[in-house]
């Protein structure tokens, strides 16, 4: 059936965009994240060399 086959192809669409909108909102965190780590992990260095 020619509109089941459309249904299918529509939701694996929404499903892909959804998977693509998660993906970016966890490279955006990781993004935070490491610079926040990375800020403190210079901190504790310097505490470290000084």
């Amino acid at each position: 059936d020619e509109r089941e086959v459309m249904h299918e192809k529509n939701a694996r669409t929404h499903e892909h965009a959804l998977a693509e909108f998660i993906r970016e909102i966890l490279l955006f965190l990781c993004d935070g994240y490491l610079i926040k780590y990375m800020v403190e992990l210079t901190a504790l260095l310097v505490e470290c060399i000084l």
